[in-house]
């Protein structure tokens, strides 16, 4: 059984179907955060196999994350909060950010699955080494026929 995080803002409101196809049968476990805060405590304080997780849109959240743009830099910091996460986790020494913590975590075991992604983004994974990607448009319920996209993706991980 894989041990998986589902990192997106809108975990609450749509995972459930998602993660009831991973879950089916106890072949992985799915613990969801919809914040950087709450990420960063789940994966200090548990081990996962793999993280997926939707960088755009994600907020920093309260407590040991917190995410303080540089001065005129707010534009950037609304799509860009999860990219810079990532960096704060993959790649500490250049990050903007950093962590008291580091989690044990390598960009092998990351899956960005998102719907919207910029350029900017791209260029942020690339440099992080950062090669799992699917796009789930499409993938939201009530169109829940997506079985193979997710866990093809998540198989495919966890064969890296």
């Amino acid at each position: 059984m894989a041990r998986i995080l589902w990192i997106d803002d809108g975990c609450h409101f749509y995972l459930e179907p998602f993660a009831e196809e991973l879950t089916d049968g106890g072949k992985h476990q799915v613990d969801s955060v919809n914040d950087c805060s709450e990420a960063l405590k789940f994966l200090l304080d548990n081990h996962y196999d793999i993280v997926i997780i939707d960088p755009i849109g994600l907020s920093s959240g309260f407590g040991a994350y917190k995410w303080t743009p540089p001065p005129g830099d707010s534009g950037r910091s609304s799509m860009l909060i999860g990219c810079d996460f990532l960096h704060s986790l993959l790649d500490p020494a250049t990050a903007r950010i950093k962590l008291g913590s580091q989690p044990d975590i390598s960009s092998t075991k990351i899956g960005v699955f998102s719907s919207f992604l910029i350029q900017e983004s791209y260029a942020a994974l690339n440099k992080l080494g950062i090669t799992f990607r699917r796009d789930k448009n499409g993938d939201r319920p009530p169109n829940v026929g997506f079985n193979s996209n997710l866990k093809n993706f998540v198989e495919e991980i966890l064969a890296n």
